[in-house]
This record gives structure tokens, C-alpha cells and sequence, in this order.
């Protein structure tokens, strides 16, 4: 059993969000990166900024509703 919770919570609670930020931060990109690539845009030189506004006008609705402006705006930056 773990008794370092019990023995420090503080520093465990801490580091607990920490490995949950990373992990967060891992999926996030992940999903970033399939998104752009589905839709053929990860290699684009303006990617960065359709992801953005893709995330600026879709994040409220969840990666489904991003993933649909992704596609959206794709259609006007493919070649």
C-alpha cells in the first residue's frame, strides 16, 4: 500500500496533478497531431494557426466539435 498520501498529502496531491497535467498535455497533442494529419494538414506551414482557430471556435463543444472546424477549414488551405 502506498502511505505516502497519508504521510505528506500536500506534496502527493501535488504531484498527483502534475503526472495528470503531463498525461492532459500528452493527449492533447496527440489528438492535435492525428486531427491535422486526418485531415492533411499537419505538415502545412500555417497548421499552427488553422489549429487554433479550429480550437478557438470548437473547444466548448469537446474534440468532435474542434475536429469539425478542423475539417472545415481544411477544405480552404489544402492544396
Amino acid at each position: 500500500m502506498d502511505f505516502a498520501k497519508y504521510e505528506n498529502p500536500v506534496e502527493y496531491t501535488k504531484a498527483t496533478k502534475q503526472a495528470w497535467a503531463r498525461v492532459e498535455s500528452e493527449l492533447y497533442q496527440q489528438f492535435r497531431d492525428d486531427a491535422l494529419k486526418e485531415v492533411g494538414l499537419l505538415n502545412h506551414p500555417k497548421a499552427d494557426k488553422i489549429y487554433s482557430l479550429a480550437w478557438e471556435n470548437g473547444h466548448a463543444g469537446g474534440f468532435p466539435e474542434v475536429f469539425n472546424h478542423l475539417l472545415d477549414y481544411a477544405e480552404l488551405f489544402k492544396d
